[in-house]
């Protein structure tokens, strides 16, 4: 896992975690800013059907280390698989999909260092993958997005107060967490591999901008988490 402050013009690549015996499908990570030590923080999760292992590497540190996650919690996740995962103001979310079905979402706090289930999602059915439910970030709020019946794309924040609907899709699509004064930008593609389409839009004023990007031979499958801060990377003592 490599970590970059682009402004900064930092970057560095992370030790390897402690954790050499539960591989599973793959490792869950996250990449948050806790505020309270002024330091930045990875949390990997490891599970497969029968075991489990947990860590947190901080920078400042340097080092990764074993936490713990509640029985409850455990019991809420196993046999099932995370996706989606989304970072944002000190917390870490990750759908749980159980047989093509997204039941829960796990948090993880990085400031205190707990995990914890959001169980109640703000749609009126259960989602699964051909809806395209994921999360994003609406005016500094959780919000959750999937298609309707209708082929609408839905947007809800989580506790359902406020929700907005963009008719006819019929693509995939993703929005991005940088909303601001109830903009979105909103990536549609048909296949990958094939032409991206970018549209910034604005729901009481329509749509305002459309940009189109070729991408081919895009790896489908990463993790990339932005933080929104100008504190140092480089490790306690390190110097250029």
């Amino acid at each position: 896992m490599m970590l970059c402050n682009p402004c900064l013009k930092e970057s560095m690549i992370l030790p390897q975690p402690r954790n050499t015996t539960i591989k599973g499908p793959y490792t869950n990570i996250g990449f948050e800013f806790d505020s309270k030590t002024n330091d930045y923080k990875c949390v990997a999760i490891w599970f497969d059907d029968e075991d489990y292992a947990f860590e947190v590497y901080t920078v400042g540190s340097d080092s990764w280390r074993e936490i713990n996650m509640s029985q409850d919690v455990i019991v809420g996740i196993m046999g099932a698989k995370l996706q989606d995962g989304l970072c944002w103001n000190g917390v870490c979310y990750w759908f749980v999909v159980f047989d093509d079905t997204y039941e829960n979402v796990l948090t993880f706090n990085v400031s205190n260092e707990e995990f914890d289930l959001i169980r109640d999602l703000p749609v009126g059915e259960l989602l699964v993958s051909d809806d395209r439910p994921h999360l994003s970030v609406w005016n500094d709020s959780l919000v959750l997005c999937w298609r309707d019946t209708d082929n609408n794309l839905c947007i809800s924040t989580m506790d359902g107060t406020k929700n907005v609907q963009l008719p006819t899709l019929d693509s995939h699509f993703r929005v991005l967490p940088f909303s601001k004064n109830d903009d979105f930008l909103i990536k549609f593609w048909r296949d990958y591999g094939t032409q991206t389409q970018f549209v910034s839009c604005n729901f009481p004023r329509g749509i305002s901008m459309i940009f189109y990007v070729l991408a081919r031979n895009v790896a489908a499958f990463f993790e990339c988490f932005y933080v929104k801060s100008l504190v140092s990377i480089k490790r306690r003592g390190e110097v250029d």
